[in-house]
C-alpha cells in the first residue's frame, strides 16, 4: 500500500463537532431520563401540596369548632352565673319571707287550753294545723275590769255591754297540729246550744266553716293543746 492511501485511513472520516450515531442515541437516552426524574419530581410536588391544602382546611374546621365549642361554655357559664344569681335572690327573698313570717308567727302554745280566734283551718294537710290568734277572754266583773284597764270602756258606763270583754295581747299568729280525730263542739244555732253542744268531727267542722264561713268570722274557739297538738276545739258562747 501506498503511503498516500495508509495516511487516508487513519485519519477520521466524522467532521469535528459531529456525533456519531450511537453516541446520539445514548445522549437522548440521558435526557430522556433526566426529564423524567425532573417531571416526577414536580409531580410529587404537586401531591405533597395538595396534601397540605387538605390538612390546612381541616384545621381551619377543627378551628371552628373550637370556637363553637367555647362559644357554648361561655353561654352555659352565663346561664350558671344567671342560675346563681336568681338563686341568690330567692335565697334573700326567703330569708325576708322568714323574719316576715316570724314577726306574724309566735311561740308554739303549751299544753293547756287556750282562747282565741281561728284565722284558718287546713284540715286537708298532712298532719292537719290551725292558724290561732290567742287572746284573753274575761266576764262579768273581770270583764269590766279589763276594759277599764285597757281604756276600752266607753265614758259614762261601769260595766262593759254584754257582761264579756277579749283583750288580744298580740297580733301574732299561732301555728298548731290538729290530730285528725280531733273533735269540735259547736254551741250556735244552728249546729247546737249552749246547754246541749254539738260534737262533730274535724272533716265535718271543716263542710260547715266552709257553708258558713261566718261561723269562724263571729265565733271565738278554745283549743285544748295535749303534748303540743290540739286535741279539742270547744266554740265559745256569745251573749
Amino acid at each position: 500500500m501506498r503511503m498516500d492511501e495508509r495516511m487516508r485511513t487513519d485519519v477520521p472520516t466524522t467532521p469535528p463537532g459531529r456525533v456519531t450515531g450511537g453516541r446520539w442515541s445514548t445522549w437522548v437516552v440521558l435526557l430522556a431520563v433526566v426529564v423524567g426524574v425532573a417531571l416526577g419530581a414536580v409531580g410529587e410536588g404537586v401531591l405533597s401540596r395538595g396534601e397540605l391544602d387538605d390538612r390546612e382546611t381541616a384545621v381551619i374546621a377543627a378551628r371552628a369548632d373550637v370556637d363553637r365549642l367555647q362559644q357554648s361554655v361561655d353561654e352555659v357559664t352565663a346561664q350558671l352565673a344567671d342560675a346563681d344569681a336568681g338563686a341568690a335572690r330567692l335565697a334573700e327573698r326567703l330569708a325576708e319571707a322568714k323574719v316576715e313570717l316570724d314577726t306574724w308567727v309566735g311561740p308554739a302554745l303549751p299544753d293547756g287550753r287556750h282562747f282565741g280566734s281561728i284565722a284558718a283551718l287546713g284540715e286537708d294537710q298532712t298532719p292537719p294545723r290551725v292558724v290561732f290568734d290567742l287572746e284573753r277572754w274575761f266576764f262579768g266583773d273581770e270583764a269590766d275590769a279589763a276594759a277599764i284597764e285597757d281604756g276600752a270602756m266607753p265614758p259614762g258606763q261601769i260595766h262593759i255591754e254584754n257582761g264579756f270583754y277579749i283583750r288580744n295581747e298580740s297580733p301574732r299568729w299561732r301555728i298548731v297540729e290538729v290530730d285528725p280525730a280531733a273533735t269540735v263542739a259547736l254551741v250556735t244555732y244552728p249546729y247546737g246550744d249552749i246547754d246541749h253542744p254539738r260534737v262533730v268531727s274535724l272533716d265535718r267542722f271543716a263542710e260547715i266553716t266552709a257553708e258558713d264561713p261566718t261561723l269562724l268570722r263571729w265565733s271565738p274557739f278554745w283549743l285544748v293543746v295535749r303534748d303540743g297538738v290540739v286535741v279539742a276545739l270547744e266554740q265559745q258562747y256569745i251573749p
